[in-house]
C-alpha cells in the first residue's frame, strides 16, 4: 500500500520510511476492519487493546492484549477485526533485504564484510507464531512507539525498523538455542514441544493478575504437570515458579516507569495479594523498595 492508500483508511496511521517504502510502521485504532493482501516482508502485528484475528496459510491466528504475531514473507495474510470497543494495534513491516543484511553483519568480522557484500535475500525463516510481547522483549519498543504514533519522525522510523530487525535475530537465535535444549531424540518432537511450551509462556503472560495454578498451566499446554515442568526447565533454564514472579515483577516495572498507576494498583495487576507482600518481593530481587524504585 502506497501513503495515499493509508490515508484514505479510517482509523489507520501509516508510517513509510521514504529511503525504502518496505519499512513501514502502522498504527490502526478500530472496531471493525477486514483486509487481505499478499506480504512479501517480514512483520510484527502488535495488539495494544482488544483482539484481533490473522488468517496465514489457511490456518486462524488470534492475536490478544499484549500479544504479537511473528512471521516472515511470501504469503497472503489476511485480517479480521469485529469488536464492540476499540482494537488499537501496531504492525511493523521489515524489508527482507534489510534483514538479510543484519543477518550478514551479525555473521562476519568488520574485515571480512569488504570481501564478502551482504546477500540480497535472508536465507532464515520465521514460522508464524505469536508470542507476549515481554518474551521477545518488544515491549518496551512497541510501547515507545505507540507514545509517539502521531509524530514519529522519518530518523525514528528508520532507526526503530534497525532495532526490530535485531530484536527479530536474537530472537530467532534464542528460539534456535531453546529448542535445542529439549531432550528429545527427533527433532520434530522438540519443535512440537517448543510450541507447546510457547503456549504455556502466552497462558503465563495472559494470567499473570491471577493465581496461576501448574494444572491449569499443563491443561492449556496439552501437557502432563511433570513433562511441562521437566521440558520448561530444560528449554529456559528457569522453574516455573521463579519464571512467574520474573514476569510479575518486570511487568510491575513497566506499569511503574509509566507513572500512570498507583503501588496497589500494580500489585493487583501483577498477581500479588497485597501491596506489602510486592513490596517484599520486589526488594529480595531487586534491593530496594518499589516505591525508591519508582523515584529513581
Amino acid at each position: 500500500m502506497t501513503q495515499k492508500v493509508y490515508d484514505q483508511l479510517p482509523g489507520i496511521k501509516a508510517h513509510i520510511d521514504p529511503d525504502n517504502a518496505l519499512n513501514r510502521i502502522i498504527y490502526s485504532s478500530v472496531k471493525s476492519f477486514e483486509y487481505e493482501n499478499w506480504s512479501d516482508s517480514v512483520t510484527i502485528k502488535y495488539v495494544l487493546q482488544g483482539k484481533e484475528i490473522y488468517h496465514l496459510d489457511g490456518k486462524e491466528y488470534p492475536v490478544n492484549q499484549g500479544q504479537l504475531l511473528l512471521f516472515d514473507g511470501a504469503r497472503r495474510v489476511g485480517v479480521s477485526i469485529q469488536e464492540k470497543e476499540v482494537v488499537e494495534g501496531i504492525c511493523i513491516f521489515l524489508d527482507v533485504e534489510m534483514l538479510a543484511k543484519y543477518e550478514h553483519y551479525q555473521k562476519h568480522k568488520v574485515d571480512q564484510l569488504i570481501d564478502q557484500p551482504a546477500p540480497l535475500t535472508s536465507r532464515w525463516q520465521l514460522a508464524a507464531e505469536s508470542y507476549p510481547a515481554a518474551f521477545c522483549n518488544m515491549s518496551t519498543l512497541l510501547e515507545r512507539i505507540f507514545e509517539h504514533r502521531k509524530n514519529l519522525t522519518l530518523e525514528a522510523i528508520d532507526q526503530y525498523c534497525w532495532q526490530f530487525a535485531a530484536l527479530i535475530w536474537e530472537h530467532s537465535q534464542q528460539a534456535e538455542r531453546q529448542q535445542q535444549q529439549i531432550v528429545a531424540t527427533r527433532k520434530a518432537t522438540r519443535e512440537e514441544l517448543y510450541k507447546r511450551l510457547l503456549i504455556a509462556i502466552s497462558y503465563i503472560h495472559d494470567h499473570l493478575a491471577q493465581k496461576l495454578r501448574i494444572a491449569a498451566i499443563a491443561q492449556a499446554a496439552c501437557l502432563s504437570e511433570f513433562h511441562l515442568m521437566r521440558s520448561f526447565k530444560q528449554c529456559f533454564g528457569w522453574s516455573m515458579q521463579q519464571y512467574i514472579q520474573h514476569c510479575r515483577l518486570e511487568k510491575a516495572q513497566r506499569m511503574m516507569a509509566s507513572k500512570r498507576y498507583s503501588l496497589s494498583q500494580i500489585a493487583l495487576a501483577c498477581g500479588f495479594a497485597d501491596l506489602q507482600y510486592f513490596s517484599r518481593v520486589f526488594k529480595k530481587v531487586h534491593g530496594v523498595a518499589p516505591s525508591r524504585w519508582e523515584k529513581r
